[in-house]
């Protein structure tokens, strides 16, 4: 279950670099600071948005990378692969030779992937500078200390759990949607030039077997909880999962 759910996680972030700008996220509930004249509340707002999802992006990838990494957990996804290869019949062998060649140059590039670069890679994290720091003003009253921001701490509470839920959410709509399928299926038909002169059958295998893989995707992301794997949700809980089909608390713009 384990191996299946790291792999969901995998499939959801090589979607989510294909298929859609991953900035089109943002929480609706955001903090409305106080009006500062001559201050750039707009701007002050966006820049702390974004280092919020950047954060959040980091720790998904972090996780994931980490989880990858294992040498148990790439044994059995490379396994898992060479389990689907059987159902290929007579294109097993060269099935079991693509996952054997790109498998291991797949995970070394992950081994080197640092989270910061992949969430600038699909617009989660944005160097901008930060926004100046507002006039203080005159008062001779002594200063209240300042009060907990959840933009400023975004990893506390259950906002990671609502924005985690959302986002698998989110991707499984994408998914859902026939055009989505389309584009994904043209993609990797693309993408089997690597096979050189295994081309022709590369593209009649993922013309065969696309849809059918991107059904098992959706159906593995509705059963597996993938926010709990990751750590964005308590799974030692008396809770209720918050269902997959449905949109949660949080709520974000359509990607």
């Amino acid at each position: 279950m384990n191996v299946r759910v790291g792999l969901s996680f995998l499939i959801l972030s090589i979607i989510g670099c294909i298929c859609c700008d991953a900035r089109n996220f943002e929480a609706s509930d955001a903090t409305v600071l106080e009006t500062i004249p001559g201050f750039e509340i707009e701007y002050l707002e966006e820049y702390e948005r974004n280092k919020k999802f950047c954060t959040l992006c980091e720790q998904f990838a972090g996780q994931a990378a980490e989880y990858l990494k294992e040498n148990k957990t790439q044994t059995q996804i490379i396994d898992s692969f060479h389990q689907a290869c059987l159902r290929l019949h007579s294109f097993q062998q060269q099935c079991e030779k693509l996952v054997d060649y790109y498998a291991p140059l797949f995970f070394l590039e992950v081994s080197s992937m640092r989270p910061h670069d992949f969430c600038r890679k699909i617009n989660l994290c944005v160097d901008t500078a930060p926004p100046p720091s507002p006039p203080s003003p005159v008062s001779t009253s002594p200063p209240s200390p300042p009060s907990a921001s959840p933009l400023m701490d975004p990893l506390k509470g259950e906002r990671i759990c609502d924005f985690c839920h959302n986002a698998v959410f989110k991707v499984l709509t994408r998914l859902k949607d026939p055009g989505t399928e389309l584009r994904i299926v043209e993609r990797l038909v693309k993408g089997c030039v690597v096979a050189e002169r295994f081309a022709d059958k590369c593209q009649s295998l993922v013309f065969q077997y696309g849809p059918v893989i991107l059904v098992n995707v959706v159906r593995l992301l509705e059963r597996a909880d993938l926010c709990i794997t990751l750590h964005a949700c308590q799974g030692n809980r008396n809770e209720t999962v918050v269902p997959y089909t449905s949109s949660t608390v949080l709520q974000l713009h359509d990607m």
